[in-house]
């Protein structure tokens, strides 16, 4: 735990907020205490919404709610018994897991399977440790845990969209990798007159999908979210462009520049 909120309190001071996330929005925002409460208010109403997300989201997130519920009354039924050796166990267990619920409700997402990434190793902890402390010899909460554990194992076997998440998760990373080969087309110029000439703006999408093995090393890049160059379109906003090339996945029209190659959906603008 020590370790990483070290790396946590390292991150914060030395890097820079990814910037197309809700923290990088949080980070422009001159209204922060709006933005977070309406974004709060908007993720508790998709952790309640049956339709916000696939089946294989739905369940585990109605699972992490009924386990905490569970904790609660057990917690508070103990106590009435007088069990002192419970009270610190399990409530330490609600405590973590309000808080992971509160940071996600606040300062992360709710949905394409972003909750579900933070949320369910905290669940299966708090269901193994749990079963394994041997609290209490009520049978009622070794009947509820096994139920629980089995309903969350069976979540993968349950849904079709298993298929989907091990395509997108694990199968992808095997398969053949043949990226379009754009950049053979970007090549340094020794007798530029400026830097520009050899320079290239690279749409963020796009920058994980080049064959870097064509990537010319004269070449500097400057990288862009989609926004930005969705910005550029207008002719006046096209000015400010000043880069030689344009890399993008969308097919677009932007002043003072010409499509001179496209592949497999990523396209390469030049300046006129």
């Amino acid at each position: 735990g020590l370790i990483a909120v070290v790396v946590a309190l390292l991150s914060i001071l030395f890097s820079a907020t990814y910037p197309w996330g809700f923290l990088g929005e949080l980070g422009k925002s001159t209204a922060k205490l709006g933005l977070v409460i309406s974004h709060t208010t908007s993720n508790f109403k998709l952790l309640f919404d049956l339709k916000a997300g696939y089946g294989l989201e739905i369940l585990p997130r109605f699972l992490f709610l009924s386990w905490l519920i569970f904790l609660c009354i057990y917690y508070f039924a103990t106590k009435k018994r007088n069990i002192k050796a419970n009270d610190h166990f399990l409530l330490a267990q609600i405590l973590a897991i309000l808080a992971l619920l509160a940071i996600n409700l606040t300062l992360y997402d709710i949905g394409s399977f972003r909750d579900l990434r933070v949320l369910s190793p905290i669940l299966v902890f708090s269901m193994i440790t749990f079963f394994l402390s041997g609290q209490g010899k009520n049978p009622g909460k070794w009947v509820f845990t096994l139920t629980m554990i089995f309903l969350l194992a069976s979540s993968y076997v349950v849904f079709k969209e298993r298929n989907l998440a091990w395509d997108l998760f694990i199968t992808g990373r095997y398969e053949a990798v043949h990226p379009p080969a754009i950049l053979k087309s970007v090549r340094y110029n020794p007798d530029a007159k400026t830097r520009w000439e050899n320079t290239a703006y690279v749409e963020l999408a796009a920058y994980g999908q080049l064959d870097w093995q064509n990537y010319d090393p004269g070449i500097g890049l400057m990288v862009l979210s989609a926004e930005e160059l969705a910005g550029f379109k207008s002719i006046d906003s096209s000015s400010l462009l000043n880069a030689k090339y344009i890399v993008s996945l969308e097919s677009m029209q932007i002043s003072n520049y010409e499509l001179i190659k496209a592949e497999q959906n990523v396209y390469l603008y030049f300046r006129r």
